[in-house]
């Protein structure tokens, strides 16, 4: 999701990014989540 200045953020799986990053992968698949639709991310507590 674009933060307020217009720059992507991670909303989940930063562990999964450092993984790549560390393994000396270039490139990551993501998927990109339009702000009007955050809210179905959104999980109900176990």
């Amino acid at each position: 999701m674009k933060n307020k200045k217009g720059r992507w953020g991670i909303l989940d799986g930063l562990h999964r990014l450092v993984k790549l990053y560390m393994a000396g992968q270039s490139t990551v698949n993501v998927r990109k989540i339009p702000p009007e639709l955050i809210y179905l991310t959104v999980r109900d507590e176990l």
